[in-house]
C-alpha cells in the first residue's frame, strides 16, 4: 500500500526511534555500583548508618506487630543493618496484607462512620482494610478501642498488661508511616485519637516515638497540622503523661517523665506553659486522688512541685495542697488559709446559688471536688498532729458550704 502524504510529513518530522545499544561489561558494572551506592545513600540518610543507630539512646521498635509471629532469628549484629531494617518493615507492613483477608463486602460494614469494629478480628480488618486503602485516623482510632473493648473482656489482670502485648499501637504507627501521614503529623490534629493511641505506644514500649514527634514540633515548619504546632505540642505533652500514669506508673515515674518535658522544652527554647496541661493533669492525680498511688520521693515531689508557680495559672489550690502532702516535711498553712479565706465563701456562695437557677451544671465540679479534698486532706493532718480545734473548725466550712453541693460519701 501506497504511503499517505500525511504519513510521510510525520516521519520526516519525528527522527528514527531506536533500540539503546547494549551495555558493554565494564559499564554495566559501572550502572550496578551507581543504583547501589545510591540506594546505600538514600538507606542511610533516612536510617542512619550502622555507627550513628549503635549510638543511638532511642531503642528502635520491634518490627513484628502480630504478637503471636515469633521474632525472626537474626544476629545482634544484623538487627542494625539499614537494609535489613528497611526491608523487613517493608515485608511486616500491613499494605502487603495476605490475600486471605476478609473480603471488601466484609470490611466495609465494620468500618461505619464512627470507625469501630464489630464483629471481626479488628486485626484481620485493619490490616484489609490498609492494604485496601480504606483506613483512615477516624477508622484507625476505632480499631485501638475495640483492642481495648477485648482486652477489657479477656483474662489479663490489668489494661496495661493487655495492651502491651497486643501489637496495636506498632501496627498503627506502621500504616502511619506508609500512608505519610507521619511525615506531617496530620494526625495529631485528632486528640482523641493521639491519647489513645500513645496509651498503646507507652505499653508497648513505643514512647521513644512519641519524643520524636515532640521534637519535630517543636523544630520543624509542621504545615500540615491544622491546630498548629503549639496545641499538637501541649495536647502530645498531655498525651504522653496521661498514658504513663493509666499504665500503671506509679507518682515517681510520673513526674519523672514531667521533669523530663521540662528539660526538654527548656533546651529547645520552647515555652514552658505547653506543658501546663501535662503538669496539672499529674498534680491532680498527686493532690485530690493521691490515696491511689504510692508516695513519691522527696525530691522529685519537690522539683515537680516548684514548676507549678511557672507554668500553671488556673485557680486552683494546688501549691498549697501540695504543700500539705509533702512526703517528709507537711506544711497546712497554705490550706488553712485558702479554706477559711472569705473570697472562698463566696465564690462557693455563687456556685450555689447558680446551680438552684439554672441547674448543678453551672457549679464549677473541679473546683468544688478539689476545694473538697483539701479541706478533708487538712483535716486529717491537724488531727493527726493533735490540732484538733483547728480540724473541727475547717470540718464545720466543708460540712457548712460543701456538703449540700457534693457526694455524701466525701464526709470525713
Amino acid at each position: 500500500m501506497n504511503q499517505t502524504k500525511a504519513l510521510g510529513s510525520l516521519k520526516r518530522i519525528f527522527p528514527s526511534l531506536h533500540q539503546p545499544l547494549p551495555l558493554s561489561e565494564t559499564e554495566s558494572q559501572r550502572l550496578l555500583n551507581a543504583l547501589t551506592t545510591s540506594f546505600r545513600a538514600q538507606l542511610d540518610k533516612e536510617h542512619g548508618n550502622t555507627y550513628d543507630l549503635r549510638k543511638s539512646k532511642i531503642p528502635s521498635p520491634p518490627l513484628t506487630y502480630l504478637p503471636s509471629t515469633p521474632a525472626p532469628s537474626h544476629s545482634k549484629d544484623v538487627s542494625f543493618r539499614p537494609t535489613e531494617s528497611h526491608l523487613r518493615a517493608i515485608l511486616s507492613n500491613p499494605l502487603f496484607a495476605s490475600s486471605q483477608a476478609p473480603t471488601i463486602q466484609d470490611v466495609l460494614p465494620t468500618l461505619g462512620y464512627s470507625g469501630i469494629v464489630v464483629g471481626k478480628q479488628p486485626k484481620q480488618v485493619f490490616e484489609h482494610a490498609v492494604s485496601k486503602g480504606l483506613m483512615t485516623v477516624k477508622r484507625a482510632h476505632g480499631f485501638l478501642l475495640a483492642v481495648a473493648r477485648e482486652i477489657r473482656q479477656s483474662n489479663f489482670q490489668t489494661l496495661s498488661q493487655g495492651l502491651s502485648s497486643s501489637g496495636a499501637g506498632l501496627l498503627v504507627i506502621q500504616w502511619l508511616r506508609a500512608s505519610g501521614l507521619e511525615n506531617n503529623l496530620s494526625f495529631l490534629d485528632d486528640d482523641n485519637f493521639t491519647l489513645n493511641l500513645m496509651r498503646f505506644m507507652v505499653a508497648e514500649g513505643l514512647e521513644p516515638i512519641a519524643w520524636t514527634w515532640m521534637q519535630r514540633l517543636v523544630s520543624e515548619d509542621t504545615m500540615g497540622l491544622k491546630v498548629g504546632p503549639r496545641r499538637a505540642r501541649v495536647h502530645l505533652a498531655d498525651a504522653i503523661v496521661a498514658a504513663k500514669i493509666q499504665s500503671g506508673a506509679e507518682l515517681d515515674d510520673a513526674m519523672s517523665v514531667v521533669l523530663k518535658l521540662r528539660d526538654f522544652m527548656l533546651h529547645n527554647k520552647a515555652p514552658l506553659r505547653d506543658m501546663s496541661r501535662a503538669w496539672r493533669h499529674l498534680a491532680w492525680r498527686a493532690t485530690v486522688v493521691s490515696w491511689e498511688h504510692t508516695t513519691p520521693t522527696p525530691d522529685v515531689f519537690e522539683a515537680f512541685a516548684a514548676m507549678e508557680r511557672s507554668i500553671y495559672s488556673d485557680w486552683l489550690p494546688f501549691h498549697e495542697h501540695l504543700d500539705l502532702l509533702h512526703p517528709v516535711a507537711p506544711n497546712p498553712a497554705g490550706a488553712i488559709k485558702v479554706l477559711t479565706d472569705d473570697k472562698l465563701q463566696t465564690d462557693l456562695r455563687t456556685s450555689r446559688a447558680r446551680a438552684r437557677r439554672w441547674g448543678p451544671e453551672f457549679v464549677d465540679v473541679k473546683f468544688v471536688e478539689h476545694i473538697t479534698s483539701l479541706g478533708l486532706d487538712t483535716v486529717r493532718h491537724l488531727t493527726r498532729i493533735g490540732e484538733f480545734a483547728d480540724a473541727e473548725k475547717i470540718l464545720q466550712i466543708i460540712r457548712t458550704h460543701f456538703m449540700p453541693m457534693d457526694k455524701p460519701q466525701l464526709a470525713v
